[in-house]
């Protein structure tokens, strides 16, 4: 059996729950800084959806960008269990993570038609009076 060194008990149990409280800190705060890792894959009707931008809701620097087959994968940085997913031409959607691992994600078409852009590509137009 291990015996207390010479110096005061008092001092030598103090050492130990230092040491003790040090560790415990050390390994919850690797914990915390995992976070959770969400995967998935994003489509537009039936198809996957290159290019996708997806981002942890108020982290804006949190994010990633869909593969060719519409697949992401995010680690969870904060404490938003929410994802938003934001492509051109379709509607920005948030969906709520709640503990899954796994979260897939289809896409709307936006409604805006290209009869509502005029581009004019050549030609003059004089200014009028």
């Amino acid at each position: 059996m291990a015996s207390i060194p010479s110096e005061n008990p008092h001092v030598f149990m103090k050492k130990i729950l230092y040491i003790w409280i040090s560790i415990v800190t050390l390994m919850a705060q690797n914990a915390l800084a995992q976070g959770q890792v969400v995967s998935g894959v994003v489509t537009g009707g039936k198809e996957a959806l290159p290019g996708v931008a997806v981002f942890e809701k108020g982290r804006s620097t949190n994010g990633t960008l869909t593969d060719a087959k519409g697949f992401f994968k995010i680690t969870l940085k904060g404490q938003s269990n929410t994802l938003v997913f934001r492509s051109l031409g379709f509607k920005q959607q948030e969906v709520s993570v709640a503990g899954r691992s796994t979260v897939n994600v289809t896409l709307e078409d936006e409604d805006k038609s290209l009869d509502e852009v005029v581009v004019i590509g050549y030609g003059q137009q004089k200014k009028s009076p």
